[in-house]
């Protein structure tokens, strides 16, 4: 059996869903929906960066799938889908993030090719956004 992460944008790309299927079944997802533009200081006074961002909102997988690397690579499908839209991605800053979905979250700051931006938008809770860092010669 192959157990593999497949993704869409759907719904004229305001939600990814990202699901992880064995043998035909799904076992684990993924949902994410556009949460807008953001704007943060980029270090400079006065100076503000714009961000797109979808905000994940929901994840799961079936216990006998954890600790196998798919929790991540799920994330990393759903950071693909939102590159493609030229997005970052946040989690749910709600408190309704998992312990477990905190550690895959912050496994994603140490991985190779992913960049991590603290974004402290004015009304918000400050929180940390990610996306695949863009390659060099890349066409977009």
């Amino acid at each position: 059996m192959t157990v593999k992460v497949v993704g869409h944008l759907v719904v004229g790309g305001h939600l990814i869903r990202v699901r992880v299927v064995d043998a035909g079944r799904t076992v684990g997802a993924l949902a994410a929906v556009r949460e807008g533009v953001a704007q943060a200081d980029d270090g400079e006074a006065g100076a503000k960066e714009t961000y797109r961002l979808y905000r994940v909102e929901d994840v799961d997988l079936d216990p006998p799938y954890r600790r196998r690397n798919l929790g991540k690579a799920m994330y990393l499908k759903a950071l693909a889908l939102a590159g493609r839209a030229g997005a970052w991605l946040m989690p749910d800053v709600c408190g309704g993030t998992s312990v477990e979905a905190s550690r895959v979250w912050a496994s994603l700051g140490r991985t190779r090719g992913v960049e991590r931006r603290r974004l402290n938008v004015p009304g918000e809770v400050p929180f940390t956004a990610c996306r695949l860092a863009p390659r060099a010669g890349r066409r977009r």
